[in-house]
């Protein structure tokens, strides 16, 4: 997976690299301005030694720490020393009983154990796994809130809903399937996608799944109702709603399972990490007194080291995603490319892609696109005012040859898709020449590597880490009778590997979304006032959300993107 991954000399340019995640650009190792700070590193060390209790880890830091070493010279060890593969060594013994892994799961309750108050401590979600309320709030306030779709004419044809079927989901007892099409209060999550993915045999034989699952609101309502999930593509598929006991419970697992695939492979690493990518080696090779490089570089602070890591280490032969995935390391990542390309970079900003899946008004409680929007924005009022501090007219823009290679280097060597301004409906890769796009261009890095981040980032811990509630695999067929639903989730060892990989990633946070270095930034008079109205207006979203999940049941509350947990890049 590394190959072409190296340091470069301090001096060198950044370049692009295509032989890591072929065909995605990455940027050809990491220069020792890349390396994160020290606040970075210890609270990466805090994290990973309160979880481990790993006597590797703290061996290679106190060996480390016994040299003269600078800092660069103390990460390149890190490194060297295979820091986060040991990470994946943690003695079990030194969270659980290791007796209790060896037993036959037989209640939810062993799950439960393998969380405790010294290393990790069970997460709110444990109390819900069996919730249906819960299992459809999560599309909408969820770790991956971003896939469902409204229903607008007709279902797929693969999809084997009937009248009747439709009338024994609980608060549609007395609707038709029609109607509730026509009134656009249906709403499907369609894993079609998933087909891409071949069935993982680490460390044991696993299945794929590519379920639909309808989710919807009753006459008259807001709240969101599932309705119905159906385990795969084929006619032989197997279909429950929430009347169906043990085999309902079979299908949630099995439709939470897709969609935390998705989610990691796609929403999070492929939507984020790699989408911002291209950016780290275009805005690395920018004067460094270039307004798009000092308003952008803060947004990127981090990010190719922890890409750099994540392909050596989690997204590489025996790392947490071959071990805890439904599918092949190889089959993961062409669909983590893949779906790069599609929408690409336009297609990702925030209200064209809400608006294509028919949600942007859609009148139901949705936090994750309200809390969004807001910060959006937000983003883009800031934004906006930046690029007309710095370009008065849309003509300085052109005029910018630096700016112009800039862009033409995204599109080309960057390989960054449907990115450039639209003549008609086409978009011209790399195409730059309006104030109003380019305000658009850093709204949408920004908000990537901030709020979108964060929202996908670190529910991880709180969302993801307990195994029943979101099973990274299925490890028995939901189709055979004998097979109860606790039999689908992973085994306890696999459990405890997801809790500790998943709390890793939603644990550190640092920088804090809108904080600039002001003598980096190097801001007229008028853009710190506009500066300041942007950080103000991220204080009132804080109380705004704090204000609706006043109202709000616990389980049900959105926290994901509360302004003072969203950091500033991408840097776990």
């Amino acid at each position: 997976m590394g190959g072409g991954a190296s340091t470069n000399d301090t001096n060198a340019l950044y370049s692009y690299d295509y032989t890591i995640l072929p065909p995605v650009a990455f940027s050809k190792g990491i220069k020792p301005s890349d390396y994160p700070s020290v606040e970075w590193v210890i609270k990466v060390f805090h994290v990973h030694v309160k979880i481990a209790g790993n006597a590797k880890i703290v061996d290679i830091i106190n060996s480390i720490q016994k040299e003269d070493h600078s800092f660069g010279q103390f990460l390149h060890e890190i490194y060297d020393s295979k820091f986060l593969l040991h990470l994946g060594e943690t003695k079990k013994e030194s969270l659980v009983d290791a007796p209790l892994l060896s037993k036959e799961v037989t209640s939810i309750d062993q799950y439960k154990e393998i969380f405790n108050d010294k290393t990790c401590i069970l997460p709110a979600c444990a109390d819900f796994f069996d919730d249906d309320a819960y299992f459809a709030f999560m599309r909408l306030g969820g770790f991956n809130p971003v896939m469902i779709e409204r229903v607008t004419s007709t279902l797929p044809n693969t999809f084997k809903l009937t009248q009747e079927i439709f009338q024994k989901a609980p608060g549609f007892e007395n609707d038709q399937l029609t109607d509730a099409i026509a009134d656009g209060r249906l709403y499907i999550t369609d894993y079609k996608s998933l087909e891409i993915m071949k069935p993982g045999d680490k460390p044991v034989p696993k299945a794929v799944f590519c379920p639909i699952g309808l989710f919807g609101v009753p006459k008259e309502g807001k709240t969101l109702l599932p309705i119905a999930v159906q385990s795969h593509q084929t006619p032989d598929s197997v279909i429950a709603t929430p009347v169906d006991g043990e085999m309902w419970q079979k299908m949630r697992h099995v439709f939470n399972c897709a969609e935390a695939n998705m989610h990691q492979l796609v929403t999070h690493f492929s939507r984020t990490h790699l989408l911002l990518e291209p950016f780290v080696v275009a805005v690395g090779n920018l004067p460094e007194d270039h307004p798009i490089k000092r308003i952008l570089h803060p947004h990127l602070e981090g990010t190719a080291f922890i890409n750099f890591m994540a392909v050596k280490t989690l997204v590489s032969p025996g790392g947490g995603v071959e071990e805890l995935l439904m599918g092949t390391l190889t089959s993961d990542l062409e669909l983590a490319a893949h779906w790069l390309q599609s929408p690409g970079f336009n297609g990702l900003m925030l209200r064209p892609f809400l608006a294509a899946r028919g949600t942007l008004t859609a009148p139901i409680d949705y936090p994750y696109r309200d809390d969004a929007l807001k910060l959006w924005d937000a983003t883009h009022c800031w934004m906006t005012a930046y690029v007309d501090s710095h370009y008065p007219s849309d003509s300085s823009i052109t005029s910018d040859a630096v700016l112009q290679a800039f862009t033409a280097t995204l599109a080309s060597a960057g390989r960054l898709n449907n990115f450039g301004e639209c003549e008609g409906e086409v978009c011209v890769p790399g195409k730059v020449t309006t104030r109003k796009y380019l305000a658009e261009v850093l709204t949408m890095v920004a908000f990537t590597a901030g709020c979108q981040h964060a929202a996908v980032n670190f529910t991880q811990k709180d969302l993801m880490s307990f195994a029943p509630t979101v099973p990274l695999a299925i490890y028995a067929d939901p189709k055979d009778p004998a097979v109860t639903a606790l039999q689908l989730v992973p085994p306890l060892d696999q459990a405890l590997l997801q809790q500790r990989v998943l709390t890793v990633l939603g644990s550190v946070h640092h920088t804090l979304y809108g904080e600039y270095n002001l003598h980096k930034l190097k801001l007229k008079d008028e853009l710190k006032d506009h500066l300041e109205v942007f950080q103000l207006r991220l204080k009132e979203i804080e109380k705004e959300i704090h204000l609706r999940n006043s109202t709000c049941e616990e389980g049900f509350k959105y926290e994901a993107l509360l302004p003072s947990l969203i950091p500033q890049s991408i840097n776990v």
